[in-house]
């Protein structure tokens, strides 16, 4: 199971994935075999600190202001980019993830961010945004656990060479994370399963 994750998964995942195939082992012990083997999870635990708000020139309220549950699917996303160095410059990856169950929507990965195409898409689809006070990842916080999960998940593990590179492998990390990866947010199951059971946060 943690090489099925992509050596992602920590004791906690690997458990209730075990206990998904009906084997019942406690945190402890699985710990320990991971231990025995040479097997670590890469997740670590992040402090962040609120930094105070600069001055925005952006208009655009924050409007979700940290209410990031009890919506439908599909009515609420939540996106902001990423940036992963390649090669000697830099590109952007984008996941708009639905608040009602934490499913990756959608993904863009590209050479140059553009804030103007992303307002006449907004516009064209009349999508109300909501912007997060700069400098505090509470704000958007399902925003920022998303972009660590990517970052630890997939980036830091990776040289990228070339923009296609990493957009292909984008492309199967977002299959993954829906269909695959356990959440703990959704009760160790992955979005997929969450939605087909007509759940939402």
């Amino acid at each position: 199971m943690w090489r099925d994750s992509g050596k992602v998964y920590g004791a906690r995942k690997i458990r209730h994935a075990l206990e998904h195939e009906g084997v019942a082992l406690s945190r402890r012990r699985v710990n320990r075999i991971m231990k025995g083997n040479g097997m670590a999870g890469s997740y670590s635990k992040a402090a962040y600190r609120p930094r105070p708000a600069r001055p925005d020139d952006d208009p655009a309220p924050n409007i979700l202001a940290r209410e990031f549950n009890g919506y439908a699917p599909r009515t609420h996303l939540a996106s902001d980019p990423a940036y992963v160095r390649v090669g000697s410059s830099w590109a952007y990856v984008c996941l708009p993830g639905d608040l009602a169950s934490r499913q990756i929507a959608g993904h863009s990965v590209g050479g140059g961010f553009a804030g103007e195409r992303v307002e006449r898409v907004l516009d064209v689809f009349g999508v109300t945004r909501s912007l997060s006070r700069p400098g505090n990842p509470y704000d958007s916080a399902v925003v920022e656990s998303t972009n660590r999960l990517v970052r630890k998940e997939l980036i830091h593990r990776n040289v990228y060479t070339n923009v296609e590179q990493l957009r292909s492998d984008v492309n199967r990390y977002v299959w993954w994370y829906n269909h695959q990866r356990l959440h703990s947010t959704l009760g160790y199951l992955s979005p997929v399963e969450f939605t087909q059971q007509g759940k939402t946060l």
